[in-house]
């Protein structure tokens, strides 16, 4: 029997919770988080005497998110943003005054759609080629050709499952000039990642780490991989340029704070300050939660292979398939959105949580699930599902892509 990694009277949970595999949606904030808020409030009640612990508070931030990344804060520069949309915006800034009409742009087919919107944007600036191969290491090593100067993904693509490897992208992408922006939202804290993978790095942290609502979005740059002149933002902030002398803007020597135009989200950076500061105190390293998740994961395939034969009017299709090496943070059971949607009501109302997107009801065992709860979940999927009729066959559950 798998227990918790983290007990969850650590974590703030609905009163009448019973398993939560929400995890896509926003992660758990950690109890302690009250405590930050109050002692934000009371740090702001003093004015600026209060202003040498933020800055205390953010270069420990820094050194604790570079270790997710197996790196020290020299390797990575980071800037920290509203959502992880915006860090993207911010750094393909930096990039756009390179590419011309000759040359390729690569973001995968099932990309998180502010990724392909980015992209699209940039493709319309620019006039070069954007192409959309399948969201597989194979398919888009496949896609980079010698005039490929940008690629932007997810870590764990999410239309498929499927973890991409970094390693094999970069050693195909690095050698003819391409960039690579990599969304890591689903994975960081989760799962290692290395920063000699990407050039850029960047996401909505509260996903794996724990905070309230989106959090600090950090956006990471792999040092050795940029000069100076290189990190130039269109446009530019108080924050990202020296104190103003004469008429010349004079950019900041970090390139990190380049990308810091304004005031930084000093609370939410304090909450993900405290998330980490509880990882660190609960001995979890990204190897270890990967392990504990995926062991969960081998645990809700086992319990939906015995729906499926107990039941197999359901015949569930999941995704990633069942001997997959590549799992991830979620598995995904398909259907359409609107019927997820109605079983993860159903669900809900039994205190089981989950989540769902436009590929189907989404399960995310976390550090604070187990064994037992888990099994209850999926135990309460089936009954939600018989009661609800699904029937894969009937168009109206799983439309035909």
């Amino acid at each position: 029997m798998i227990p918790p990694l983290v007990p969850p009277e650590r974590y703030i949970l609905h009163p009448d919770t019973v398993s939560n595999l929400v995890g896509s949606f926003g992660g758990l904030a950690w109890k302690s988080a009250t405590e930050v808020v109050k002692k934000y409030a009371e740090g702001l009640a003093i004015g600026q005497a209060y202003n040498k612990a933020l800055q205390a508070a953010l270069r420990e931030v820094r050194r604790r998110l570079a270790s997710q990344l197996q790196a020290y804060p020299p390797n990575v520069a980071t800037s920290f943003h509203t959502n992880a949309t915006e860090a993207l915006i911010r750094v393909v800034e930096c990039v756009e005054p390179r590419i011309e009409d000759q040359h390729t742009i690569i973001v995968p087919d099932g990309a998180y759609s502010s990724l392909t919107l980015v992209a699209m944007s940039l493709r319309e600036r620019s006039g070069a080629q954007l192409l959309n191969p399948a969201g597989t290491t194979e398919a888009i090593v496949s896609a980079i050709g010698p005039q490929c100067r940008l690629i932007i993904l997810e870590h764990f693509d999410t239309s498929r499952c499927e973890m991409l490897d970094l390693a094999q992208i970069a050693a195909a992408a690095h050698p003819v000039g391409a960039r690579i922006l990599v969304d890591v939202s689903q994975t960081v804290g989760l799962f290692p990642i290395d920063y000699q993978d990407f050039d850029a790095a960047f996401a909505t942290v509260y996903k794996g780490l724990g905070g309230l609502s989106n959090g600090s979005s950090p956006l990471w740059l792999n040092t050795g991989r940029w000069r100076p002149e290189e990190v130039q933002p269109i446009y530019m902030g108080r924050n990202s340029a020296q104190p103003k002398v004469g008429q010349n803007i004079q950019l900041k020597p970090d390139i990190g704070d380049r990308l810091q135009p304004g005031g930084l989200p000093w609370l939410n950076i304090l909450l993900l300050l405290d998330a980490l500061r509880n990882m660190q105190e609960l001995g979890l390293e990204p190897q270890e939660i990967a392990k504990h998740i995926l062991g969960l994961e081998d645990v809700i395939l086992r319990e939906l292979k015995v729906l499926n034969t107990e039941s197999p009017q359901l015949d569930l299709k999941i995704a990633p398939p069942e001997n997959s090496q590549r799992r991830g943070p979620h598995i995904t059971i398909r259907m359409a959105r609107d019927r997820a949607e109605e079983v993860y009501e159903q669900l809900a109302a039994k205190g089981i949580f989950t989540s769902f997107d436009e590929w189907g009801l989404r399960l995310s065992p976390r550090l604070h699930n187990g064994e037992e709860d888990t099994c209850l979940a999926i135990k309460a999927l089936g009954e939600a599902l018989i009661e609800l009729e699904y029937n894969r066959l009937d168009p109206s559950w799983y439309p035909v892509r």
